[in-house]
């Protein structure tokens, strides 16, 4: 600062020297100049003009060492983004201020000017819906900026504002409601219904109109539609019009289908359907809803579990578990496959073998085991004679026997044979089922009359020793051959006395008649 201070004084000193000499000059032309008027009127104009020139350009000159190096620097700080006196931002550095500091509810994007001295708020929103449109909106709400439709070339209608305020929707405006065309955006115009008429409406008849401003028909001036008592187009139904539906077709089961003023289905009187908690077997319901009519998972089989009930009101047993069959010996099963808990052949007396399980889990059968009890056979007679469906005869055991098959004699062909018991003896019981019990029933093919034709099942039935047990073996309908009179057959191991022929089931009328027939058995003495 002193460097610049002695600058200035010499650069001053200068000045005032010069500006000193055309005084000096000026005072010698006086001295030799003889006219002294006009020696003054010389003098004067070169000193006046020489003095005031040189004065005035040295005064400006001086000004320029204090302020250009300042303004200079100041403007080069602009866009380094940090805000410089007398910068009010600068680029992203906006000293802490955002749109909504500004007075913009929504906010926005806040920017700072190029020239750094305020911000731009183009982009900044002051609450779209307000009402009110402020920038950068184009609308907002009812504030349509004083427009509306015809501003965009249409004629009428009602011009809205999107949502996000940023432009016009003209998806109202018509162009030309009351012009009796139908033109862009308009249901209809005046007499002009693009065709349509109170039947394309669902009315039998009457005058159709178009609303006032386009957007619809009019259908007072219609007559028919629903209350005509004609299901017609729209109508489920119309009065006892139903459109020939039932209360079956609507899912019901039963009752009597209406019609509402509405012209819609009434149901009320309408009954039974799947899903009403009642079982209606006569329409193929095994359950409804938790409804299974006392069944549970030991009703078809299963030991453990809960039953379901489908959509289609039918059981389902996918939650029931432990059956007859599934290979584990499970509830009151004396066995299931080849799980017989602790048993084999020894627990029943025999010295080996292997034990069966029969169908039902219910019994274990020793046909497979050996050297306790001894296998044999009795046969009656093949010689035939007479025939009808089935026999009855007794058996009267000497010892322990073991009933497992037997042989029949039928004619030629597929047969299916049956085999029943009975505790005590079949007298009595030749036309009634009770006391019957079902031992087994298989499918067998014979070659003919006159020879043994076996059937596979095996009874597996234990007759104590002493006892009398019932025996009927059918047919399910065909020919079984026996032979007239009543001479019992025996052996060391058992009697068979004779006996009953007739027709199956249980109408066995004919008598005296002896089977004929083979008897596969286990004697156990």
């Amino acid at each position: 600062m002193q460097v610049k201070e002695r600058e200035k004084m010499q650069r001053l000193l200068v000045i005032i020297i010069i500006a000193a000499l055309p005084a000096v000059v000026g005072c010698a032309s006086v001295d030799v100049n003889p006219v002294g008027g006009d020696a003054d009127s010389d003098s004067d104009s070169d000193s006046d003009s020489d003095s005031d020139s040189d004065t005035d350009t040295d005064t400006d000159v001086d000004t320029d060492t204090d302020t250009d190096t300042d303004t200079d620097t100041d403007t080069d700080l602009c866009g380094n983004n940090t805000i410089d006196s007398p910068e009010v931002c600068d680029g992203t550095d906006l000293d802490g201020q955002e749109c909504s500091n500004l007075g913009f509810a929504d906010g926005g994007v806040l920017e700072c000017a190029d020239e750094c001295d305020g911000f731009v708020m183009d982009d900044c929103v002051d609450g779209c819906g307000n009402n009110t449109l402020e920038p950068p909106e184009a609308c907002d709400g009812t504030d349509l900026a004083g427009v509306d439709c015809t501003y965009f070339g249409y004629t009428g209608g009602v011009l809205e504002c999107d949502t996000d305020c940023d432009d016009f929707n003209t998806s109202s405006c018509s162009d030309g409601c009351g012009n009796d065309t139908v033109d862009f955006g308009e249901i209809c115009d005046g007499t002009d219904l693009d065709g349509q008429t109170c039947t394309t409406q669902g009315f039998t008849g009457g005058a159709l109109g178009c609303s006032p401003i386009c957007d619809g028909f009019d259908v007072t001036g219609c007559t028919g539609g629903c209350g005509n008592g004609v299901a017609e187009l729209g109508e489920s139904c119309d009065g006892t019009d139903l459109d020939g539906q039932l209360c079956t077709t609507q899912g019901f089961y039963a009752g009597t289908l209406a019609c509402d003023g509405s012209c819609n289905f009434d149901t009320g009187s309408c009954s039974g359907y799947c899903g009403d908690g009642t079982i209606d077997s006569s329409h193929g319901e095994t359950c409804d809803g938790t409804n299974f009519g006392g069944d549970d998972c030991s009703t078809h089989g299963f030991y453990t579990g809960s039953l379901t009930c489908s959509g289609s009101c039918a059981v389902s047993t996918a939650g029931c578990s432990e059956y007859c069959g599934d290979g584990i010996k499970n509830g009151s099963e004396q066995c299931d496959g080849t799980d017989f808990g602790t048993d084999d052949c020894t627990t029943y007396g025999f010295t080996s073998g292997y034990l069966l399980c029969d169908t039902g889990c219910g019994s274990i059968n020793t046909s497979n085991c050996s050297g306790g009890c001894t296998s044999s056979s009795i046969t009656t007679t093949y010689v035939g004679g007479n025939g009808f469906d089935g026999n009855m005869f007794n058996i009267t055991a000497a010892v322990e026997l073991i009933i497992h098959t037997f042989d029949v004699n039928v004619a030629s062909g597929s047969h299916t044979i049956e085999i029943y018991y009975r505790v005590g003896s079949y007298v009595g019981f030749t036309s009634t089922s009770s006391g019957w019990i079902l031992a087994g029933s298989s499918a067998v093919s014979s070659s003919g009359t006159g020879s043994g034709t076996p059937v596979p099942a095996d009874i597996n039935l234990t007759i104590p020793a002493g006892q009398t047990y019932g025996f009927y073996v059918t047919t399910t309908g065909t020919s079984m051959t026996y032979t007239d009179g009543n001479t019992p057959i025996s052996n060391s191991d058992m009697t068979l006395t004779f006996g009953y022929g007739g027709a199956y089931p249980f109408s066995l009328t004919n008598t005296p008649r002896t089977w004929n027939g083979t008897i596969h058995y286990e004697a156990c003495p």
